[in-house]
């Protein structure tokens, strides 16, 4: 299988919040007279208690339009159901893809990289499927 390791860099940043989030203005962004208005968030933030569900929606969103969804067993592991089979799985920010098929693979890489700034690295491992009795 030909396997590729990427990172998501500014995970968080890609979430879009749903709901309204108010912060004080920080220092030296102030005008004179406009001390107490409040910021409104309109992406997710590091620390924010929904900052991994909201990126999670993100992430699934963008796997679900590529026809992968989640496997019965591990919510975070999503495949194809046609052949040749994609696996990609995803931890925070850390995701692993993999294929028999290298252009596949490549093909939603590159679709992933439009999409979010990522780092990679890739790796051909010769994996033989077995069925348990």
């Amino acid at each position: 299988m030909h396997i590729v390791q990427f990172d998501i860099r500014t995970t968080f940043l890609h979430g879009d919040q749903d709901e309204e989030i108010y912060l004080l203005q920080p220092e030296g962004f102030t005008s004179s007279g406009q001390e107490l208005k409040d910021c409104r968030l309109q992406k997710s933030l590091y620390g924010l208690k929904q900052s991994s569900r909201v990126w999670n929606r993100k992430f699934n969103d963008f796997l679900t339009k590529f026809n992968l969804h989640p496997t019965e067993v591990n919510p975070y592991v999503y495949s194809t159901k046609e052949k040749p089979l994609l696996i990609m799985t995803i931890f925070v920010d850390d995701g692993l893809g993999c294929c028999v098929q290298n252009s596949k693979l490549d093909k939603m890489i590159n679709h992933l990289e439009q999409v979010f700034e990522v780092s990679k690295s890739y790796a051909d491992v010769y994996v033989r499927f077995t069925h348990l009795t």
